[in-house]
């Protein structure tokens, strides 16, 4: 299990093409994938 301190890697700089909630749902979609795939 990950702890809150890993979540601190995955946070690139955000692209100015896409819309601000847009790339939040994103990055937190392909994070929740990442922690699925780790465990």
């Amino acid at each position: 299990m990950l702890n809150m301190a890993d979540m601190s890697y995955s946070t690139p700089t955000q692209p100015d093409s896409l819309p601000n909630p847009l790339w939040i749902f994103l990055e937190e979609f392909t994070f929740q994938a990442f922690q699925v795939c780790r465990v």
